[in-house]
């Protein structure tokens, strides 16, 4: 049996089953050539077995990073076509419903009382572009209530591995002044990029990275999350300012807001763990951007 990783918040619902398989189970996502065809296909069996459903009642959309959200029927996807959508959702038992990712967040949704459940793609583009909220309403549709809904963050990019750009934090700014605090900034100091692992050489304001590579803030700052934050309002002089984002926590912060009974953190960092996760952005520095997919997990239980 593959590694897998299971939710307490949604193993209390005997309707629901779900896992977070990790890459112990190798590649499941869609094949790049004849050549892999045969293994993620293999891959995607140990899966359903797990799961205990035939391999055809796995299904994955094909992920374009966008907001769309398909219902399922009790056969599976409408007209039998694979979509182009980034989350599903269904009240027929028996469709497992499996989200491909390598950094970004996997999101499952349970509705126990109403038996409606949901799953989704969220990589930053999906979750600040209404993915999460598409998910929720179409539940809704099938008469799930967002006080009694469940949801799971799986294994994704960590706070402390993503790294963004100056301009990246602007979209989150704009829908809530709030989010600054899932930004820590990082500051090029004129060093140039290591040919191993392609990161800038940074230093924080107002933090110190030690030898563990944890940031500790200066006490004059405020924490959440256990996490420094540092006013946007501190204008820098040092060229190309970089940050570091936490989509966890975003996505949390979200699902939440948006009004969830309950709403279980990720249990991994993708791009830090190489072991257990495959991760886009580790495959990217390495040089070759070829990397597998890892897959989320849910279904109802007759």
């Amino acid at each position: 049996m593959a590694e897998l990783l299971t939710s307490a918040t949604l193993s209390s619902a005997t309707t629901i089953r779900h896992a977070f398989f990790t890459r112990e189970v190798g590649d499941c996502g869609w094949p790049r050539g004849a050549g892999d065809a045969a293994e993620i296909a293999r891959n995607r069996g140990k899966v359903a077995l797990a799961l205990g459903v035939p391999p055809e009642r796995l299904l994955s959309c094909h992920q374009v990073h966008a907001a769309t959200v398909v219902t399922l029927e009790p056969e599976g996807f409408p007209n039998g076509i694979t979509p182009e959508a980034d989350a599903m959702v269904t009240n027929h038992p028996r469709l497992a419903l499996g989200i491909l990712t390598a950094d970004c967040a996997p999101v499952l949704f349970a509705d126990p009382e109403a038996h409606v459940i949901g799953a989704a793609h969220a990589g930053w583009r999906g979750a600040i572009g209404g993915a999460l909220e598409n998910t929720l309403t179409a539940m809704e549709k099938l008469g799930a209530k967002r006080k009694h809904i469940l949801a799971v963050i799986g294994p994704c990019i960590g706070p402390n591995s993503y790294e963004v750009g100056p301009d990246f934090p602007a979209p989150f700014l704009a829908e809530d002044p709030e989010n600054e605090k899932f930004f820590r900034p990082q500051i090029q100091i004129g060093v140039t990029r290591n040919s191993e692992t392609q990161k800038w050489d940074t230093r924080l304001r107002g933090c110190y990275a030690g030898a563990s590579g944890q940031f500790a803030p200066e006490s004059s700052h405020a924490r959440e999350g256990g996490h420094p934050i540092i006013p946007f309002s501190h204008k820098l002089h040092d060229t190309s300012p970089h940050y570091l984002f936490d989509l966890p926590g975003y996505i949390q912060n979200k699902l939440y807001k948006l009004g969830l009974n309950a709403v279980e953190p990720s249990q991994g960092d993708t791009y830090a763990d190489q072991e257990r996760f495959f991760s886009y952005r580790r495959a990217c520095q390495s040089g070759n951007p070829v990397t597998g997919r890892l897959i989320s997990v849910i279904m109802l239980v007759e």
